[in-house]
């Protein structure tokens, strides 16, 4: 009776074991077929936008780390990678994701306070990568593939930008983050931009737009 205890744990550990070798070895087969499909060389990341195609070439991590919060995260992207890559003038940028395009990405990253005429979203609170969504701790809808226009866009930016003056003006009803923004009409198109960076693309137009990638002439930039 023991015996026939112990080989039916011992087959159920095999069975185990090798479970989670398939399971590592499918997860790695996706991964891999997603390089094969697309021929760009550790791209791991199953999306394929614009906004994508722009991290990817510039190395700019997908997500926060265990140990950060949304807006450390930010900075890090901003102080740490964008600065670096801005400084040397080696800012990869693709069809679809030009200047107006990485001026919103900044302003959705800011989510402090900053000198007179920086634009500042504090979008990346309630919106954080990789998905663009919210979290267990503050829900949100991801801001992925809204297929909306640039009209419908801007009047959802400006709705925020009302708030945002309601709550500098006192509102306490407002979420007292809303007092961080600080854009201006031209911002606000920027925004719309970056947005419009995260609808998805055909595999092949993705792949070709990193193939074509071009470098940001970021020597007349005033502020990070």
């Amino acid at each position: 009776m023991k015996r026939s205890i112990k080989l039916a744990s011992a087959c159920a550990a095999v069975m185990f074991v090798a479970g989670t070798l398939l399971s590592i070895r499918q997860t790695q087969a996706q991964e891999k077929s997603v390089e094969e499909e697309l021929h760009v060389h550790r791209l791991k990341s199953g999306e394929t936008s614009a906004y994508d195609a722009f991290a990817y070439l510039n190395r700019v991590s997908a997500a926060p780390t265990q140990d950060e919060t949304p807006v450390q995260y930010a900075g890090n992207v901003i102080f740490s990678r964008l600065a670096n890559t801005e400084g040397r003038i080696q800012l990869k940028v693709v069809k679809g994701f030009q200047m107006p395009e990485y001026l919103g990405y900044k302003s959705f990253l800011r989510a402090w306070e900053e000198t007179e005429g920086t634009a500042v979203g504090a979008c990346v609170v309630c919106h954080t990568p990789a998905k663009f969504g919210g979290t267990d701790a503050k829900p949100a809808p991801s801001l992925r593939n809204l297929k909306k226009s640039n009209e419908e866009l801007k009047k959802i930016v400006q709705q925020k930008v009302a708030l945002a003056e309601k709550a500098k003006a006192g509102d306490a009803k407002i979420d007292q983050a809303y007092k961080l923004l600080v854009l201006d009409e031209k911002d606000v198109d920027n925004l719309v931009a970056f947005l419009q960076t995260l609808n998805e693309l055909p595999h092949d137009e993705f792949r070709q737009i990193i193939v074509d990638a071009t470098i940001l002439d970021t020597s007349k930039m005033e502020t990070l």
